[in-house]
């Protein structure tokens, strides 16, 4: 389950970075249409695994019409002041997200002190340097 999690986490993240601003319906229909996972996730797991993951941030909602009735959505995106490239979401992920090769790489970070993937030569982690 955590593996299939992860995937999704970073198929969503992709799109997310390409694609920007998505409800949870569209980035499930993208997931879907884009292939590459053995099960779509449902809505909640979507919003789940999005309000758990530090690099996605709430930016707005979205009024869209269901079958009975107007409903209004959330709309997910990349935390774009720290996150400028696909370089940086690998800096960004959090240490429990990360595979074992490279929780080897990891630091502690000397302002937050959060275990973080750090670039060399750098003592702070990206989110310490951004925000």
């Amino acid at each position: 389950m955590g593996s299939n999690n992860t995937r999704i986490r970073g198929a969503a993240i992709d799109l997310l970075f390409h694609e920007g601003p998505m409800t949870v319906l569209t980035l499930r229909d993208a997931l879907q249409t884009q292939g590459g996972n053995r099960v779509v996730p449902s809505q909640q797991r979507i919003t789940a695994l999005l309000s758990r993951t530090l690099q996605v941030e709430v930016v707005g909602s979205v009024k869209v019409q269901t079958h009975n009735g107007w409903e209004n959505q959330t709309l997910y995106d990349l935390n774009r002041t720290v996150i400028h490239s696909l370089a940086d979401v690998e800096l960004t992920t959090p240490y429990s997200h990360l595979s074992p090769a490279l929780k080897e790489q990891t630091c502690r970070c000397t302002e937050c002190m959060l275990i973080r993937l750090i670039a060399e030569g750098e003592q702070t982690c990206l989110f310490c340097q951004r925000l």
